[in-house]
């Protein structure tokens, strides 16, 4: 979770709840005026670390068998950087008491030659965040707007991340320099100490943009290999690489493996004094846009921001809106007096991509891949998943009672077996307007949980909540260790021999028990 200001200045920017845990099956929204008595209300959620301990970040990867949660630093505007620096990578121990995690600065990626940039002057993350002007209370404003910040988002600091199926590599991208890391784990095999330059390996991530810059950012570890997601900073294209561990080869089947971005997308918001100027993609902006209505701004641009694989070994695409956090909420802007107020509405998407006979597909492209709504606001005429809006169920407007038809925000997670991909969203489907949570899509039909599960209310309040301007980072699943036992369980192991729950069974197997040579 982001919260707004200067986590490292004593103040109540620093005490926000920065990552928290709750079980997959929550629904509900924060008790508020004119709830309807038949909505759940939400369970509160697990707080594991506040901002002062880690900052702003976005990566989340689990390692399974350790009972170990990862997240990595990021550069967000108006919200400060972790002590560890634009490199850190912090790890949670859950193994001993869940209720309580150990949380640790686990590697500073610099330290072993990796080069991320910073935000800010000053030699350390807090100078920074002074220089910044980030404010030391959460509703407090950014003195001077944080201008630096705003071009870097997406270009500095780190991306998505995953650790391999066995548990021995983790594989980052380095925003600054274009490139996916292999960092090994723990090659001397004493987990106390930390990588160092020879466990890691860099390769440069190929350039299909022509003349422009590509920006990758998602990254996903699949079968042995892994994949990653490339948006062009200058053109509305993005592609899907898959590594082998020598070569990237495009994914997508069509005549140029592209995803083409300039589909017509949904509108972010009806709050802008002409909604349909703020459909669609648009490239990549180094200076802010003109406001769309009074101080309020909505200026997609699209980071391909995490990739899931659903059962059948499609890809689910979690697209961010770099806009949602190159802008606040209720806060300064870039430069701007302390009156200059912003407000941004964000506008992601979440496309899937069908593996239809071992080549991958766009939907609604080809038979067996269509979208579940021709509303014309995806690929080829519509929407996989199409509840990713907020009616204002809480706050009625006028018909068609649609706010924001994009609410999604990048990241996602995949639970085996359900059916379902959980995405993090502003207005989670059928709850309250400014908030963000989590939202839950069918993966047949598209259709979303309902309600969604609100974790925040309140844009730049006194708990310091970004409301519509990407309020969460990415998702993860930790599924727990199962107890020990032998026989009826055949599974798909990812190579480190511990049967885990969310490794996929496998059905109707004949086994056959042998005496040496011999059948029994």
């Amino acid at each position: 979770c982001y919260i707004n200001g200067n986590p490292s200045g004593g103040g109540t920017s620093g005490t926000g709840s920065a990552v928290v845990s709750f079980p997959y099956s929550s629904i509900g929204v924060i008790p508020f005026g004119g709830q309807p008595a038949s909505l759940p209300t939400r369970n509160d959620p697990q707080e594991d670390a506040t901002t002062m301990q880690i900052g702003s970040t976005w990566g989340v990867a689990a390692k399974q068998a350790t009972q170990e949660i990862f997240t990595s630093a990021f550069v967000k505007r108006h919200v400060g950087i972790g002590p560890g620096g634009e490199g850190a990578i912090y790890k949670f121990d859950y193994l001993a008491d869940p209720a309580n995690p150990t949380l640790s600065t686990w590697l500073d990626v610099t330290t072993i030659g990796m080069t991320v940039g910073t935000v800010g002057t000053g030699a350390t993350p807090a100078d920074r965040n002074l220089n910044r002007g980030l404010s030391t209370a959460a509703n407090g404003l950014s003195n001077g707007g944080d201008p630096d910040a705003f071009d870097k988002v997406g270009k500095g600091g780190l991306g998505d991340f995953d650790i391999s199926e066995d548990g021995s590599m983790l594989w980052v991208v380095n925003l600054n320099d274009q490139t996916i890391n292999s960092i090994l784990m723990d090659s001397d095999n004493d987990p106390a100490t930390a990588p160092t330059a020879g466990d890691l390996t860099t390769f440069a991530v190929p350039n299909p943009c022509g003349g422009g810059t590509q920006r990758p950012f998602a990254l996903s570890v699949y079968e042995g290999d892994v994949y990653v997601g490339v948006v062009c900073e200058s053109a509305l294209e993005a592609y899907i690489y898959r590594f082998d561990g020598t070569t990237f080869n495009p994914v997508l089947v069509n005549a140029s493996a592209t995803i083409d971005l300039s589909y017509e997308k949904g509108f972010s918001s009806i709050t802008c004094t002409d909604p349909e100027a703020n459909k669609g993609w648009f490239t990549w902006i180094a200076t802010p846009p003109a406001a769309c209505n009074a101080n309020f701004f909505s200026h997609p641009q699209p980071i391909l921001a995490d990739i899931e694989f659903d059962v059948d070994g499609s890809m689910i695409l979690g697209f961010n809106d770099r806009g949602g956090h190159q802008f606040g909420t209720e806060n300064t802007r870039p430069g701007g007096s302390l009156a200059s107020r912003e407000n941004y509405h964000a506008g992601g998407d979440v496309l899937r991509v069908c593996n239809i006979n071992g080549e991958f597909f766009m939907q609604g492209s080809v038979g067996g891949c269509a979208n579940n709504d021709n509303n014309d606001d995806g690929p080829n005429g519509g929407e996989f998943y199409h509840q990713d809006f907020i009616t204002g169920r809480f706050f009625p407007q006028p018909a068609p009672n649609i706010l924001h038809s994009e609410t999604a925000t990048g990241g996602l997670a995949l639970l085996p077996g359900r059916n379902a991909v959980a995405v993090d969203s502003y207005d989670p489907f059928n709850t309250y307007e400014v908030s963000g949570g989590i939202n839950w899509f069918n993966n047949s039909t598209g259709l979303a949980r309902d309600p969604g599960y609100v974790l925040y209310f309140g844009q730049n309040n006194g708990n310091g909540n970004f409301g519509k301007a990407n309020g969460l980072g990415d998702i993860e699943i930790l599924c727990g260790l199962l107890n020990i036992q032998v026989g009826n369980y055949v599974w798909e192991d990812d190579g480190e021999g511990i049967q885990q729950a969310c490794e996929k069974p496998v059905e109707r197997v004949d086994v056959s028990l042998y005496d040496k040579t011999d059948p029994v």
